[in-house]
């Protein structure tokens, strides 16, 4: 009977965290064509994360979708597994297929997603080995990307 009150206790101050987390600025800073062929356009999206708390926060998995003028082209999930520093940002990079019948020439863009992360510190610690739920950001940028001829 003692062990519901300890995990009533350890859930309780695990949603007080929650509440008061800082998440992490992320905005799509670059995208680059990498690879063109008959089939398609290879595009690698980079995504800046920092922290703007006074903690490291770990950055652990990124789900992101493509839409261009027509509709959704391109949707994944990926594992980022970097660390975003203190008053510093990291860059995760994002590869992006766009089949050759989706577009050529200067194309409109939304690349839009939700970053998981985990502050770091004892409490995250012990969420991390208990499995809670890792609180999430959205990101959404909109551009011009140009696919080739």
């Amino acid at each position: 009977m003692r062990t519901i009150p300890t995990i009533s206790a350890m859930v309780g101050l695990a949603l007080a965290g929650c509440s008061e987390t800082i998440h992490p600025d992320v905005r799509v800073v670059d995208a680059v064509v990498v690879d063109r062929t008959e089939a398609g356009v290879l595009v690698e999206f980079a995504l800046e994360a920092s922290s703007p708390a006074d903690h490291q926060i770990l950055l652990r998995r990124v789900h992101y979708s493509l839409s261009l003028q027509d509709g959704r082209v391109f949707e994944a999930s990926r594992y980022a597994e970097v660390t975003a520093p203190t008053g510093r940002s990291q860059v995760i990079r994002l590869p992006v297929v766009i089949p050759a019948d989706r577009g050529s020439g200067d194309v409109a863009f939304r690349l839009s997603g939700d970053l998981w992360y985990e502050p770091l510190g004892p409490l995250s610690r012990g969420m991390d080995e208990m499995e809670f739920y890792h609180p999430s950001t959205g990101f959404s940028d909109d551009g011009v990307i140009h696919l080739g001829p």
